[in-house]
């Protein structure tokens, strides 16, 4: 129990790492379609969205109910990360690939795949 006090002192007091890969769900959504594919679908501007950043999105239905929320990143210009509950891995996977049609995409689930670790504390900044 002290080695689990200690570590939160530490980082309430100073910077930490933080392992928080099984908090999310990763979704790959890749391929030459993937921009206009993810603009038609979810809340948010994605086509201008610049390379490294990302934005919280919704997918709607036709009532404009909330069906899915994640955050999305764009890695490179066809390349997406949505990152959700992993609750929700595999509904929003599913509404997706009913939304694909004929767009050139590929939505891959790499939950089991990716890390995310979080640099976290009062002293965090000067690492970075």
């Amino acid at each position: 129990m002290s080695g689990l006090r200690e570590q939160l002192r530490t980082i309430r007091e100073g910077a930490g790492i933080y392992d928080a890969s099984h908090q999310d769900g990763h979704l790959l959504i890749e391929g030459p379609d993937s921009p206009s594919f993810l603009q038609r679908i979810v809340t948010n501007e994605v086509e201008k969205l610049p390379v490294g950043e990302g934005r919280y999105n919704a997918i709607l239905d036709r009532k404009g109910m909330v069906l899915s929320l994640f955050y999305l990143i764009r890695l490179e210009p066809n390349r997406f990360l949505a990152i959700t509950p992993p609750q929700l891995i595999q509904k929003t996977r599913e509404m997706l690939l009913k939304m694909k049609f004929l767009s050139k995409i590929t939505i891959t689930d790499e939950t089991e795949t990716r890390s995310l670790f979080l640099l976290v504390g009062p002293k965090s900044d000067p690492i970075v």
